[in-house]
């Protein structure tokens, strides 16, 4: 019949014959290499399982640790509000304050203070960047544009060569700059010494 059932056992099925196991218990050839291979897949899985449980173990003792360092900031967030808020109120009201808030504020101070002498920030060094920029666009930059234009609209007019004339100006520029704080300093020194020549009573 069309709805019937049938089994006609595994492909290569014999009655009697045990593919990994004889009849006395002991493993055939295929049973050892199978045995061994469940062996190998044993430990391999209990290996793997090992590796995921540490990695896990690792992984919730750095959240652990991020959340605790989270919490310190934040705790340290609040002392400094607090600290803040007691040096407003020291200053306007210092009489408000119990003797121990104004020490620890005093010893506070002065530790910072201390911290700040050894430990300085490198606030000198953008100062020294910035006057050194500043020192670059107006004793540099700013001259050699200004020669370059002037050379420029004297090779236009008089029709000479821009590149010497444009190397004249340049050279003209620097060495006035060059020379402006040595300038500076001759002119303090003839004006002192006409102030002089004037107290002695000479026109």
């Amino acid at each position: 019949m069309s709805g019937d059932l049938a089994h006609h056992g595994i492909l290569g099925q014999k009655w009697g014959v045990r593919r990994y196991q004889n009849q006395d218990g002991t493993l055939t050839e295929a049973g050892r290499v199978r045995y061994a291979a469940s062996k190998v897949g044993e430990s391999v899985k209990k290996a793997y399982n090992t590796m995921v449980e540490k990695s896990k173990a690792n992984a919730a003792k750095k959240k652990a640790q991020a959340e605790a360092e989270k919490a310190d900031l934040e705790k340290r967030k609040a002392d400094a509000a607090k600290r803040a808020k007691l040096m407003k109120m020291a200053k306007k009201h210092p009489e408000l304050l119990t003797y121990q808030e104004l020490t620890e504020l005093n010893n506070r101070a002065q530790q910072e203070s201390n911290f700040k002498k050894n430990y300085p920030t490198s606030k000198k060094g953008k100062d020294t960047v910035k006057k050194s920029g500043n020192t670059l666009v107006s004793e540099v930059i700013k001259p050699g544009a200004v020669a370059l234009g002037k050379s420029a609209v004297m090779a236009a007019v008089g029709g000479g060569d821009f590149q010497k004339i444009a190397s004249n100006q340049l050279n003209n520029a620097y060495n006035k700059g060059g020379s402006s704080s040595n300038n500076n300093q001759n002119n303090n020194q003839n004006q002192g010494t006409k102030k002089r020549y004037k107290k002695k009573g000479s026109p």
